[in-house]
């Protein structure tokens, strides 16, 4: 603990998606000391010097003053102008090739940053599939009970879900993973495998130079007039880590939808 004074103690808590929400540069970023083990702080203090200007940002802890903005929140707010701009986004052909390629009936997708549902959870409940959806923002899960009411939902991290495995016979992250930090993909891409069934598949969209103008990149981009996080390896190491966990992939397309370009990426779990 550091204390500020007699009443307010914080603990440091750094959170590269509320770094970038709040402009604190990246320079700034990397002089914080290490984030602890414990996911619980919600609180952060961060004391740099940038352009010769002192940067204070207090974040008090949510049970007590109740002023902090957490990243649920941010996208708790961020939903709403995602219910406004829903439509903008066609991915019929992406679905249609993903259902094919799965070359079965029915069976359980799990859907991770599943956001109001659609339209990837709507689409496969449509066809007597039976849809898990994880989304950390409660908001975006209220959506979701209006939009595609079947989808069973999760309030949680994707990070930190835990499934029994091979529980599903498909995987889908879409436009979710790269707002989780880079540096916790590989982590992931392993849970994700060992909950696929064999012979299973998934797809998930990745974030590359078409979009954030840098081979790797973590900071944030402004996103339907929101300050958004973004986290992305290259390629190759995206390739690498899949490889290193066991998938075989199936395909990598760069995809422009909605004026976005973004690397679609399919996976498949051999026997």
């Amino acid at each position: 603990m550091k204390t500020v004074n007699p009443m307010f103690q914080v603990t440091w808590k750094v959170d590269r998606r509320l770094l970038c929400f709040f402009g604190v540069p990246v320079d700034l970023q990397n002089e914080l000391p290490a984030q602890p083990s414990s996911h619980d702080a919600a609180v952060m203090l961060i004391w740099g010097s940038w352009r010769r200007k002192e940067i204070c940002i207090y974040f008090r802890h949510l049970k007590g003053s109740g002023l902090v903005i957490t990243v649920r929140e941010i996208y708790d707010e961020f939903a709403e102008t995602y219910a406004e701009n829903r439509g903008h986004f066609d991915m019929t052909e992406v679905l249609d090739s993903f259902y094919q390629r799965l070359k079965m009936k029915k069976g359980r997708l799990l859907d991770l940053g599943c956001g109001a549902g659609e339209p990837f959870a709507r689409f496969f409940i449509e066809r007597g599939w039976t849809v898990i959806g994880v989304d950390f923002s409660e908001r975006m899960l209220e959506l979701a009970s209006k939009y595609v009411p079947k989808m069973q939902t999760i309030q949680a991290d994707m990070r930190e879900v835990e499934f029994e495995p091979s529980q599903f016979e498909a995987i889908t992250a879409i436009y979710s993973l790269f707002h989780v930090p880079r540096d916790d993909h590989a982590a992931l891409f392993h849970k994700c495998y060992q909950w696929l069934r064999p012979k299973g598949k998934a797809l998930f969209t990745y974030a590359t130079k078409e979009y954030t103008g840098s081979i790797e990149f973590d900071g944030c981009k402004e996103f339907m007039g929101r300050k958004l996080y973004y986290s992305h390896k290259s390629p190759d190491k995206l390739y690498a880590d899949l490889e290193t966990t066991g998938f075989n992939i199936e395909s990598t397309d760069l995809r422009n939808i909605g004026n976005e370009t973004f690397l679609w990426v399919m996976l498949g779990k051999p026997v």
